[in-house]
């Protein structure tokens, strides 16, 4: 059995092709939104390229989501 590998570009063009049957909300989140996110981020994980453990996102939840806020309502 011999494995194939496609270009990512074809597999993102599949995806997208899929994109329609998707709901996806275009509205601006709200703070709650975002501070509710933050609170549902997972001990315990290794953190993302920026080095940031999620128990430290949440112990600055404040600062840390108006932060976001302003970032994702500029986007």
């Amino acid at each position: 059995m011999y494995f194939v590998a496609r270009p990512v570009f074809w597999i993102l063009q599949e995806e997208a092709g899929n994109a329609d049957d998707i709901q996806t909300s275009v509205d601006k989140p709200t703070l709650d939104e975002v501070q509710s996110t933050v609170r549902k981020l997972r001990n315990g994980r290794a953190p993302g390229v920026d080095g940031i453990p999620a128990e430290l996102l949440k112990c600055v939840i404040g600062p840390v989501s108006a932060a976001l806020y302003q970032l994702f309502i500029k986007v």
